[in-house]
Formats: structure tokens, C-alpha cells, sequence
């Protein structure tokens, strides 16, 4: 071998591992943050696993809180609390954010797989780079993270399967199986059925159009009368009955979980009784009219990318006459309704974009010049993707510098700390975000008033009393009297006005007491005979205490 001649090729393969190597680095920082238990659901999850344990069974009612204890739900990630549970009991908070971004991690290099065998590694991580601040933009320890893990596992396998790198059984095995562990894990367990249903989608229109008279294998056969919608000798028709059987056996595989059909059906219904609007379920029209939203500008970038992509694959399909992806376009179309109508998809729409937007652009392989200047210029547009970037929004990337780190956030269990050392009792009275902490660190010992879950109250009780009493005194009284509350304990970054507006009137409220506060968390006691001592030793001054306009 002439080792003068390959030097430019090792230089050139060195330059792009050093490159890819340094994307999965950055991906890995910004996916490293301290776990906050007081306005995330990990909490919660922790403990829904915590409990699982000592008794084998999910449970199937509201038992965190005092409110409604036998309101129906359904634990649709159960799982997944499981998972979290396990992996913290084993190896502590550190651990647990190390074991999310590997997976996090292990979604990605899956994904970029699978577009490096479409279009090579420098389209990959050109696209990559492009979606990098859409993909890590939910860095919550949560279940959500095992269905982008699920997700890119079945698109793995799809597309391997499409190119003819996996046997029909293997698919016909795994991916049911797949789905029966993703249903019992997180609620988005529905896009792996929808995955196969898209490419059931593309193969039947294959099979359509190969037996249409002129097109496909059977062209030099004489041409039958019509057309002969999915021909039982159809290549193409063979491998769609392998989808439709696959889609069959997902569906089934739904059902195995502990509300059975309920279970299966839950990602249709659980809109149906949600009356809090949350912040990550508002559309893209709404965050455009409100205010400054850090990730829209990456959104747009992103989505240009996806569009772009799509203009410049579209006419080489044409031309070379190649099989159309409808699978990955209708997947595209899907991904970005997502993301619009709801901004916590953004991380999903930049994890799946990602792919299609590397996929598409194969084509730019064909164009005449040679690997290493493909790659020199895919490297210097990766560079000057990051720079720009970056200038889109300098201060929030010195921000996500500023806050990098895995465990838990110091102090996070201060609170809880200060709680167990005054033998805090309730009722307390606690705002959403609050409550999975609570939870956390309080169950069994003390239930909540509410949790950030929507769907585990009626409807009315956020629209006729969690948000009119922190709007209302009279209506706070009301429920007060009835409640009897001995503790407020509040999450202080709670933006809603009525939350602001709570916490400035039980400051100035004579009846209750502040006690403790830190950076997230703000606790009052009632000045009753019971607290007295309490309230004696550990009141904070009004003075701590102002009102910024």
C-alpha cells in the first residue's frame, strides 16, 4: 500500500471524527444540567418507582393528594419512574443525570447512523449542528427521554429494514416487543406504531404504482387489465403485509400494560380533562405574541433547514426516478404540526428533523468534486453554523455555559431539610409546580393540594378553584376556611400572575408567617398557637422581601 497516497484520506477521516467527536461533546455540556426537583416531575417519577417496589402494583388513583385521593388515572409512566428509581437508588443523583445523557447520547448517534449510511457523515453533522439547540432543549432527567431512545430504535430498524440490512422477522419480533416495554414507559409510546404506519403507507403506494401497466419489476410482462392494487406477487406488496402485520402485533403489544385498553388509549384522551394551561402545550403563534421565546429562533432555523432540504432532494427524486420517501415526508409534515401547536415537541421535532434534513441531502454526494473538499467545506459550514448560532442568542448560551453540572442542584433538598427539622404538618396549601417535590419529600407523611398533573384532577378544580383563590381573597378565604391550611409552600419562580400576586399578599398577610425561602422555594406557616415556637424562632423580616415591576 502507498501510504503518501492515503495520507490525505487519513487527514481527512481524522478531521471528521475530530469534528463529530466535538458535536457530541457540546451535545453532551448542553445536555448537563443540575436536577432541580422543585419545578420538574422527576420527584414524583422517583417516587412512583419508590413505591412500585414495595408492593408490585401501580397504582391506578390519585394518592399524592388530599384534594381528590380517588380521582382516576392513569400511571401511563410507570416505567419509566421504575427506571429513574433504580438507577438513583444505585448510583445517586450524580449517576442518574450521567445515565440520561448517555441516553440522550445513544439516541443521537443511533439517529446519525442512520443518516451517515443515507448521506454520509459530513451531511450529518452538518444537519446535526443545525437542530442542536432544538435537541437538547428538554435536558430534564424524565421519562420523556426513553421514547426519543424508542423512537430512533424504531426508525433505526425501519429504515435498515427498508435498505434490506434487517430480515423481515427481525422486525417482525422486536419491534412489537419494543413497543410492549415503551407503552408501560411513557405516553409517546403511540409513535412507534405510527413510525410503522407511515412506512406502511409508502410501501403500499409502491405497490400501487409497480402495478400500475409500464411501471415497476412486471413492466416486461404483458400488462393486465387495469390496475392491480396490490398484486399478491408484488415485491412491494409482500413487504407491506410485513408493516400491516408488524402494525397488528404493536397494536396488541399496546394493550399489555395496567389500564389495559384504557392504556392503550390514553394518548387520545388525556386532553380531554386537562384544565391548566401549561407554559411547554402553547403553539408557536402564541410564544411569537408573547414575548421573547429563547429556542423560536432556533425553531425557524431548524425548520428552514428541514424545508430546504426537502427543495433540494425533491428534483433529484425526480429526475433519477428513485422510490419517493413518503414515509419521511409525511414524518416531516408531522413532526413540524407537532412542534407548532406545542413547543415541548421541540425536542423531538429536532431529533427526527435532524435525520430527514441529513437523509435529503444525499443528493449533494453527486455533485463533482471530490471527498475531501465535500468534507473541508461540510466542516467549514458546520463552524460557521455554531458561530451563527451562537449569535442568535449570545446571552443564553453564556447562561447554558453558567449552569452546566450533573446531580442534584445545591441546596435543592434545603427545604425539605428545614420541613423535616420543624416536623412541618399541613394541610398545606402548594402551588402546581411545587408538587412533585412534595411529593418527593413528603409522602406519605403529608399529601398535596395539587401536582403538575393536569389530568390527575377534574378540570374544574384549576378553573373554579387552584387559580380563582390565588387571584381572589375572598375566594382564598373560602377555600381556607374549609381547607383549614397550616403551611403555604410555594414554588417562587411561578410567572402566572396570580401566583405573583399570591405570594405578595401572604407577605404582607398578617395571618401567616415566612419561614423559609431560597432560590426556588418559599414556605409560610399560620400564626396559630401550634406553630407559635416555630414562627418565634425562624420568621424572616418583611424586609427580605420586595416587589419588582
Amino acid at each position: 500500500m502507498n501510504r503518501c497516497a492515503t495520507f490525505p484520506d487519513r487527514l481527512r477521516g481524522a478531521l471528521v471524527t475530530l469534528c463529530g467527536v466535538a458535536l457530541v461533546f457540546l451535545c453532551a455540556l448542553l445536555l448537563a444540567h443540575p436536577i432541580n426537583l422543585a419545578n420538574s416531575d422527576t420527584g414524583r417519577h422517583l417516587k412512583n418507582g419508590e413505591l412500585f417496589f414495595q408492593n408490585f402494583q401501580v397504582h391506578e388513583t390519585n394518592l399524592y393528594s388530599y384534594t381528590y385521593p380517588d380521582f382516576p388515572t392513569i400511571n401511563h409512566h410507570w416505567g419509566g419512574g421504575v427506571i429513574l428509581n433504580v438507577v438513583q437508588q444505585w448510583f445517586g443523583f450524580g449517576g442518574l443525570s450521567v445515565f440520561w445523557i448517555i441516553l440522550m447520547l445513544a439516541t443521537i448517534v443511533m439517529l446519525a447512523d442512520a443518516a451517515r449510511r443515507e448521506s454520509g457523515w459530513a451531511a450529518t453533522m452538518l444537519a446535526f449542528t443545525l437542530f442542536l439547540p432544538l435537541i437538547t432543549s428538554r435536558p430534564e432527567v424524565r421519562p420523556e427521554t426513553l421514547s426519543y431512545l424508542f423512537t430512533a430504535i424504531f426508525l433505526w430498524l425501519l429504515l435498515g429494514w427498508q435498505r434490506g440490512d434487517i430480515r423481515d422477522h427481525t422486525l417482525l419480533i422486536t419491534l412489537p416487543l419494543l413497543e410492549l416495554l415503551w407503552v408501560n414507559l411513557h405516553i409517546y409510546f403511540f409513535l412507534g406504531g405510527f413510525l410503522v404506519f407511515l412506512f406502511l403507507i409508502e410501501h403500499s403506494m409502491r405497490s400501487l404504482r409497480e402495478n400500475i401497466p409500464g411501471n415497476g419489476p412486471r413492466a416486461s410482462m404483458p400488462a393486465p387489465q387495469g390496475i392491480q392494487l396490490f398484486s399478491g406477487h408484488s415485491t412491494e406488496w409482500k413487504r407491506a403485509k410485513i408493516l400491516g402485520t408488524t402494525l397488528i402485533l404493536c397494536g396488541f403489544a399496546s394493550l399489555i400494560n395496567p389500564a389495559f385498553i384504557r392504556g392503550a388509549l390514553a394518548p387520545l384522551s388525556i386532553f380531554t380533562n386537562f384544565g391548566y394551561q401549561l407554559a411547554e402545550n402553547q403553539s408557536v403563534w402564541f410564544l411569537m405574541h408573547y414575548g421573547d421565546f429563547p429556542l423560536m429562533r432556533y425553531y425557524f432555523v431548524a425548520l428552514g433547514a428541514l424545508v430546504v432540504s426537502w427543495l433540494i432532494a425533491l428534483p433529484s427524486l425526480i429526475k433519477r426516478h428513485d422510490p419517493f420517501p413518503i414515509a419521511l415526508l409525511l414524518l416531516s409534515i408531522t413532526i413540524t404540526t407537532m412542534a407548532w401547536f406545542a413547543f415541548r415537541n421541540f425536542a423531538l421535532f429536532g431529533i427526527l428533523g435532524f435525520v430527514i434534513t441529513a437523509g435529503n441531502l444525499k443528493t449533494l454526494r453527486t455533485w463533482p468534486m471530490t471527498p475531501w473538499k465535500q468534507d473541508m467545506i461540510a466542516i467549514v459550514l458546520i463552524l460557521g453554523s455554531v458561530i451563527g448560532l451562537y449569535a442568535l442568542r449570545p446571552d443564553e448560551w453564556k447562561a447554558e455555559a453558567q449552569s452546566t453540572g450533573i446531580g442534584l442542584k445545591p441546596g435543592n433538598l434545603a427545604a425539605a431539610d428545614f420541613m423535616h427539622r420543624i416536623d412541618l404538618r399541613g394541610p398545606i396549601f402548594n402551588n402546581y409546580d411545587i408538587g412533585a417535590y412534595l411529593i418527593y419529600t413528603l409522602y406519605p407523611d403529608e399529601r398535596v393540594f395539587v401536582d403538575n398533573r393536569p389530568e390527575a384532577y377534574p378540570a374544574s378544580f384549576f378553573t373554579d378553584e387552584l387559580v380563582p383563590m390565588q387571584e381572589k381573597e375572598d375566594i382564598w378565604k373560602t377555600v381556607d376556611a374549609r381547607e383549614g391550611f397550616n403551611a403555604i409552600i410555594f414554588y417562587r419562580r411561578d410567572l402566572t400572575e396570580w401566583g405573583q400576586g399570591f405570594m405578595i399578599r401572604r407577605v404582607q398577610d398578617p395571618q401567616w408567617a415566612p419561614v423559609f425561602v431560597d432560590d426556588d422555594i418559599l414556605i409560610f406557616l399560620r400564626r396559630n398557637k401550634r406553630n407559635a415556637a416555630i414562627v418565634g424562632q425562624y420568621e424572616l423580616p418583611k424586609s427580605m422581601f420586595t416587589v419588582r415591576r
